[in-house]
């Protein structure tokens, strides 16, 4: 998964309860502020993630329940 380079904002929910069955490579861009409550939750497949610096918010519950996550 790859987020646009002019995103600001990863929404509630955006990728919650992703499918099971492949680990997930998740990018996000430089210009990323905000993720949203619950965005990743459940994500099972995403064991792996780089918040970037600008990023100034994590909502709520964002990478719950995402078993495999290690950093």
């Amino acid at each position: 998964i790859t987020v646009g380079e002019r995103v600001t904002k990863v929404g509630a929910y955006s990728f919650s309860m992703f499918p099971e069955g492949n680990t997930i490579t998740v990018t996000l861009p430089s210009t990323l502020i905000t993720i949203g409550n619950y965005a990743f939750m459940g994500t099972h497949g995403l064991h792996a993630i780089v918040i970037p610096d600008n990023v100034n918010y994590i909502g709520e519950a964002a990478f719950s329940d995402c078993l495999y996550l290690d950093t």
